[in-house]
């Protein structure tokens, strides 16, 4: 695993897209999964005080034993974690913005609170029409979950149809399938870009930033008219 900075009892990790962070009962025996590859990395089991979905890339906190998993814990509680993404959108998107309307929870299946941030960085013009026949905007956004739920950012961006690219569960079915045709891109466009927190221990704020993946830059430029 890609070390972006280790720290005492627990390391933060840069994941690649499409690698799952446990193992689930879709897989098969021998398929791998961070949890699996770290505990061979480090020889040790791995506790995880946060998740990434299987498809995001970026940063993920990965500890050593149940203390510090606690402690971080703690802190994401608390909000002491300030966690920030990009992401590649479709759609007519503002300048800034702020979602606040309840996602729905797989595991307590039903609606939570919940609160995302996001400004608008670049947009580029396509040429082409999405399948409402609007102008087809791409936009990259800079997004700030101060909740942690479920699919938290794909479910708030759907809502108002700034589907993220390569989203399949919740996003453009048919813009996806173009996008993949079209530039061989397989992944989905949300990455874990930055983490900051208090240092377990000696209170020290650490911020951790992995920049954004190169397809990111390439699907922009690709799709620009």
């Amino acid at each position: 695993m890609e070390i972006a900075y280790q720290g005492t009892d627990y390391v933060v990790i840069d994941k690649p897209a499409g690698l799952p962070v446990n193992k689930n009962r879709h897989m098969t025996l021998d398929a791998e999964y961070v949890n699996k590859i770290a505990g061979k990395q480090w020889q040790q089991n791995i506790f995880n005080p946060h998740k990434l979905d299987a498809k995001t890339s970026g940063l993920l906190i990965l500890c050593f034993n149940k203390e510090t998993t606690a402690l971080f814990n703690t802190m994401f509680a608390r909000q002491e974690i300030k966690k920030s993404y990009g992401a590649i959108v479709k759609g007519d998107v503002p300048e800034k913005g702020i979602i606040e309307t309840p996602v729905y929870d797989r595991k307590k299946k039903k609606k939570l609170p919940a609160v995302t941030r996001f400004e608008r960085l670049q947009t580029v013009y396509t040429g082409d029409t999405d399948k409402s026949g609007e102008d087809l905007y791409l936009n990259l956004l800079r997004i700030q979950p101060e909740t942690g739920r479920w699919h938290q950012i794909r479910q708030h961006l759907s809502s108002l149809k700034y589907d993220i690219i390569g989203d399949t569960q919740h996003g453009d079915w048919d813009l996806n399938k173009s996008i993949t045709a079209s530039f061989g891109f397989r992944r989905m466009f949300l990455h874990a870009s930055e983490l900051s927190f208090p240092e377990p221990g000696s209170g020290k704020q650490v911020r951790v930033i992995s920049p954004l993946p190169e397809e990111f830059d390439l699907l922009l430029e690709k799709m620009t008219t």
